[in-house]
């Protein structure tokens, strides 16, 4: 990779994101993601790279809030703007779903109250359970059953007399794939996924991160070689045992006079005592003598004329060039990284192939549950309704809403990528994880 002095610098709210050098090869890093800004979508400025240094700009939009009728009609709204009035349904009473406003567009779907009636759960044709519906008000149906690679939900209904039908209905998960500075390749689950950009010198992996709406946000990783024997090259394991086995070479002692600035460089290498022949068994014998006077030397030019640049022995112009190059590749990009400060740092990510949700998640959900304090965990059930409720367990701990939340989302921002309720209230998209987590009471 031909290193160059051109460089992008991603900025974000005024503030330095990160800054890469680039070449004919592209950007050496990968597009970092656009810092979250709670209620506004952030996406980069679509940007090509050329031959000089570039400022790329992160544009926020507002959120767009998708409100979906129970026939079908969709009307778009910023978020901020009012909301669209529910159809009227004679006998009922409609409003919209409760939602939570994050960094990505929602939908909403309405739902409706009227007499006492029977709601009959149906997943591809199986009953699931019958949940009871007092007059004028809303059921509390458990989650949707989770398929691998679709976003599931319940379908919308009409309230009746009697028993009411309510299917779960389910869509694939989008991947938003960054094929380049602002430029998006959008798939669904079940799609080939676009081939990942290459680089010289350097593996290339696609690496996901899950949005707060469930989809999945996929971006260029880069992996380059181990820097060993001879930075970026794998050992012979056959040459090198080959060498093992091999009798050490015997230098016959020199004649003739060196001038005392070379003995000097050799002697602060180390001790540089001329090896004589070897004996019967295929040992050397050296003199001590000779050892000693030379180990004495080399310490005295270390101390008082040794040369900044050691030449190792065995170590040729070709092994030089190697850590040159490999230096420039390797150290450019440190070199050149901006940090931000913390709150402005995205979640991590899933370093991951595997876009199935209920494979890298779960260890995720399980190393969650394990930090969590007691008094987390039991907020954290009371709040999906498992066990009591949330006001009971702050009064059994003598804490504070504020506290117990913040904590949690702290954890659950940086395992799952997402906070996970609000006042009491748990992300629905959350809810059904939580619950299996934590079924067990541990």
């Amino acid at each position: 990779m031909t290193v160059t002095n051109r460089t992008a610098t991603f900025v974000a709210n005024g503030r330095i994101v990160l800054v890469s050098l680039f070449d004919s090869e592209g950007l050496g890093t990968s597009i970092p993601p656009v810092p979250r800004k709670n209620g506004f979508v952030g996406e980069w400025t679509p940007t090509v790279l050329g031959d000089q240094d570039v400022t790329i700009e992160a544009v926020y939009r507002p959120v767009r809030v998708i409100y979906e009728q129970y026939d079908g009609s969709v009307v778009v709204r910023d978020y901020g703007q009012p909301a669209p009035e529910v159809l009227p349904v004679e006998g009922c009473v409609g409003e919209w779903e409760p939602f939570l406003i994050s960094d990505c567009d929602i939908e909403v779907r309405p739902r409706y109250k009227g007499p006492r009636h029977t709601v009959r759960l149906v997943v591809e044709g199986e009953r699931v359970s019958d949940v009871i519906c007092p007059r004028m008000g809303f059921p509390t149906l458990p989650p949707v059953p989770r398929v691998a690679g679709y976003k599931g939900y319940w379908e919308t209904y009409i309230p009746k007399e009697g028993v009411v039908v309510v299917n779960a209905l389910y869509e694939p998960l989008r991947y938003d794939y960054e094929m380049g500075i602002g430029r998006i390749v959008t798939t669904y689950y079940g799609d080939p996924a676009p081939e990942v950009p290459t680089r010289q010198d350097c593996k290339t992996h696609w690496g996901s991160t899950r949005t707060s709406a469930g989809d999945y946000r996929m971006s260029v990783r880069f992996a380059f070689p181990p820097v060993l024997h001879g930075f970026g090259e794998e050992p012979d394991e056959d040459i090198e045992a080959e060498n093992e086995d091999a009798p050490e070479e015997v230098e016959e002692p020199a004649t003739e006079v060196v001038p005392e600035e070379a003995v000097v460089k050799e002697q602060a290498v180390g001790p540089m005592a001329v090896e004589e022949p070897t004996n019967a068994t295929g040992l050397q014998a050296k003199s001590e003598s000779t050892v000693e006077t030379a180990a004495e030397d080399a310490s005295e030019a270390v101390r008082y004329n040794a040369p900044e640049e050691k030449a190792v022995p065995g170590f040729d112009d070709l092994h030089r060039e190697k850590v040159r190059q490999a230096t420039e590749e390797l150290g450019f990009i440190s070199e050149h990284w901006r940090t931000v400060e913390e709150e402005e740092q995205p979640a991590p990510s899933v370093n991951s192939i595997n876009l199935s949700t209920d494979t890298q998640e779960g260890t995720e959900w399980e190393r969650l549950a394990d930090m969590l304090s007691p008094l987390q965990k039991e907020y954290l059930m009371a709040c999906i309704g498992m066990r009591g409720k949330p006001s009971e367990v702050l009064r059994k701990y003598g804490s504070t809403m504020l506290i117990v939340e913040t904590g949690i989302n702290a954890l659950a921002e940086d395992l799952i990528g997402d906070p996970l309720l609000e006042e009491g209230e748990v992300d629905p998209d959350y809810a059904s994880d939580i619950e299996e987590v934590l079924k067990d009471g541990n």
